[in-house]
């Protein structure tokens, strides 16, 4: 049967559980206590755990039905030594502090000693400033890697309008490039394209393909009612590409 034993830990307060002649903490616990953040505490240990997953034991994590507001639930819990070797991963303001404790108030029974209630840790002045001071930092790490990511997604979102322009710039020399296509040839163009189209089986869709354009810019230049003009490149492909309508002998 688990009891519960009160705890405070530099102003959290803990449920040490007494189980198996053990004493544990719920995972959400220990991320309360190595200052994670409250809606990430259990999740965020829990993946501390995985990642270091060949430096625990067997014995080290177990799961017991805890009551809650909700009713009974499963709960996963971590063993003293568990919580002592979290603490030498986890790395955060907290983390040396919580090692201290969880050695002088959870893994005090493998060395076959009496169980003393757990009192709180000593807060002294200078280990509330250390701690206060080694938060701040950590808050301010976090504003700059945020910074960071969105100075990121800035450079990108740069880099792919200055892509897009160069890709447009390259499509505008490249149109002022073309050759001159005079009138005489534009209106042969027209004619080729028209005749082509009347006798491929495919219609539109055939000489487009032949052409290497798509089909809605012939439908679109061959509509009867709007026709958009021939572009200067698309006249030159038409006259390159299709052949001159031999007039009837």
């Amino acid at each position: 049967m688990s009891q519960l034993i009160p705890a405070d830990f530099f102003g959290t307060q803990l449920s040490i559980i007494d189980h198996d002649g053990r004493r544990w903490l719920t995972a959400e616990q220990v991320g309360l206590a190595l200052g994670f953040a409250p809606d990430n505490a259990r999740k965020g240990v829990l993946k501390l755990y995985e990642r270091h997953n060949d430096d625990f034991s067997v014995e080290d994590k177990g799961v017991v039905k805890l009551t809650t507001p909700g009713g009974k639930q499963d709960a996963v819990i971590f063993s003293g030594t568990c919580c002592i070797t979290l603490g030498w991963l986890a790395g955060t303001p907290r983390a040396k502090y919580f090692k201290r404790w969880a050695k002088e108030h959870l893994a005090a029974q493998l060395e076959n000693r009496p169980l003393p209630a757990p009192a709180p840790v000593r807060q002294d002045i200078a280990a509330r400033q250390d701690i206060a001071l080694a938060e701040e930092v950590g808050r301010l790490r976090d504003v700059l890697e945020a910074q960071g990511q969105t100075l990121l997604a800035l450079h990108a979102q740069v880099a792919s309008a200055q892509r897009g322009h160069i890709q447009a710039l390259n499509r505008l020399i490249h149109v002022q490039a073309a050759p001159e296509v005079s009138a005489w040839e534009m209106k042969e163009a027209d004619a080729r394209l028209k005749a082509a189209v009347a006798r491929d089986p495919r219609g539109k869709a055939g000489v487009a393909q032949r052409l290497g354009v798509s089909r809605p810019i012939l439908a679109r230049v061959l509509s009867p009612n709007d026709p958009t003009p021939l572009s200067r490149k698309l006249a030159r492909r038409i006259l390159g590409f299709l052949p001159r309508e031999r007039s009837a002998s």
